[in-house]
């Protein structure tokens, strides 16, 4: 109260210091304080006129009074006084601020000059930061109303690594969150960086991101499958057998695929072949069924699987994994077609697959 009369006592003062970074001054009949009328609760207010702690005002909805600011809370200081005076009375000595408070003549440089001069302040050690943005969307901007809250990010992201995105990237560099396919690269990043750790080869900032990344670090590196694999896992409804952590992250990657995910990520495995094939696709497709038969594959020899094939019979590569995403999911498109094909089970492609004609 006693920082808002000294605000009010050295107005002419403030104004000079705010006036250097405007393009036109203050008016004349400016205040460093704001009147919330009593009647309509609103600061549509004009000061008339202030005696001590005694302000008397007049609205827009036509309520004329006078108010004790010493005795009502409804008076307020405008941004760049409120933040300096807030310095000097809580004792701040270190505060942050987004970039648009830090540009040169912008609230940061007015309110250290006014919690020096003004109030007789120190002015705490600042820390600006630049915008957290949502990928192919706006800023956060709480003022205008456009933001993603945290709860929407949680239903994508685990908490820890919303957390590793934030402690990962300088306060003076912006970074975006992706709700897109990039969500996919980032669970792997941060997989790559948990490995590192318990592996112990992660260097000095890479420990320490990791740490602040987690409220609590485990004995043992917690057990996951992958959000990439749990893309498949989750369409085609084979969730048995898994952790508590992976059930968690399946929940995360069923919310992503249901309201985020780009079309050629999402598909339904056929139960007949729907489309034509030229003769070829039906030969590749064919001996596709036939090495399936021979043994159980891991994705890295069923990947090595598909361009002999292609090299055996001529068909070029895009050919091969075209005719087989369109058999297989009526897409052209698709998760990686090897865990594709494990993931859905050999036998069930086999049996598919046997339905060329």
């Amino acid at each position: 109260m006693l920082n808002s009369k000294l605000a009010v006592e050295k107005r002419r003062d403030i104004m000079d210091i705010l006036n250097k970074y405007r393009r036109e001054p203050l008016n004349e009949n400016w205040w460093p304080v704001v009147v919330y009328c009593e009647k309509c609760k609103k600061d549509f207010t004009k000061i008339i006129n202030i005696k001590g702690y005694e302000i008397e005002y007049e609205c827009k909805c036509g309520f004329k009074g006078k108010v004790d600011f010493s005795k009502k809370g409804i008076v307020n200081a405008p941004w760049r006084v409120d933040w300096p005076m807030r310095w000097k009375y809580e004792g701040v000595n270190f505060e942050p601020g987004g970039i648009d408070h830090s540009v040169h003549g912008g609230s940061f440089t007015t309110a250290k000059e006014i919690v020096k001069e003004i109030f007789n302040g120190e002015v705490p050690i600042y820390q600006f930061y630049d915008w957290v943005k949502i990928k192919g969307g706006k800023e956060f901007s709480s003022s205008t109303g456009n933001v993603t809250t945290v709860n929407d990010a949680l239903e994508v992201y685990e908490p820890e690594i919303l957390r590793y995105l934030f402690v990962g990237t300088k306060p003076k560099t912006g970074f975006q969150i992706s709700f897109d396919n990039d969500v996919i690269k980032i669970y792997e990043d941060y997989d790559t960086l948990e490995k590192k750790y318990y592996d112990k080869k992660a260097d000095a900032r890479e420990k320490r991101i990791y740490e602040l990344s987690r409220l609590k670090i485990s004995e043992k590196r917690p057990e996951k499958v992958s959000f990439r694999h749990l893309v498949s896992l989750v369409q085609i409804g084979k969730l048995g057998g898994l952790n508590k952590e992976s059930k968690i992250r399946a929940e995360k990657v069923k919310n992503w695929v249901e309201k985020y995910a780009d079309e050629d990520m999402k598909f339904k495995v056929q139960d007949k072949v729907n489309i034509k094939l030229n003769k070829k696709e039906k030969q590749a497709l064919i001996q596709l069924k036939e090495v399936l038969k021979k043994k159980k594959h891991t994705e890295e020899n069923l990947f090595n699987e598909f361009y002999k094939i292609c090299e055996t019979l001529d068909i070029k590569n895009t050919e091969f994994f075209d005719a087989a995403y369109r058999v297989m999911i009526n897409k052209k498109k698709g998760p990686r077609l090897a865990a594709l094909i494990l993931n859905v089970g050999q036998d069930k492609i086999i049996k598919l697959l046997g339905k060329i004609k």
